[in-house]
C-alpha cells in the first residue's frame, strides 16, 4: 500500500499470512540504512509483542493532520482486536508512538 507522509511516498508491507510484523519502505526501494529490497531490506515499524500477536492488515489514515496506523492483531485469547497507533515521521521514517 502506498502512502503519502510528510511528502514522502512509504510503501507498507503486507505481511505474509502467519507473520508477525509490518515493515516499511519507501520509494526508493531501500530500507532505513539503505539495504535494498532485493536483499531483504525495509524497517520493521509495528511488530507482534506482549498481547499482540500478528499485526497486519494495515491502512493509514489521517486525524487532524496526524497519520494514524490502523492494523488488526489477535490477543492471547485469540481475539481478533483493532489496533490503532499514531505514526510519527520527525526522524524521517515512520515510527509507531
Amino acid at each position: 500500500m502506498c502512502v503519502n507522509g510528510c511528502g514522502v511516498d512509504w510503501i507498507l508491507s503486507f505481511p505474509v499470512i502467519h507473520s508477525s510484523y509490518i515493515s516499511v519502505t519507501n520509494g526508493t526501494k531501500t530500507g532505513y540504512k539503505a539495504s535494498t529490497l532485493m536483499s531483504g531490506g525495509g524497517s520493521l515499524v509495528l511488530q507482534g509483542h506482549g498481547d499482540v500477536h500478528g499485526p497486519g492488515g494495515q491502512d493509514i489514515i489521517m486525524d487532524n493532520g496526524t497519520p494514524v496506523l490502523v492494523y488488526h492483531y489477535y490477543n492471547a485469547a485469540g481475539t481478533n482486536v483493532l489496533g490503532i497507533n499514531k505514526l510519527d515521521f520527525s526522524s524521517g521514517w515512520p515510527v509507531v508512538v
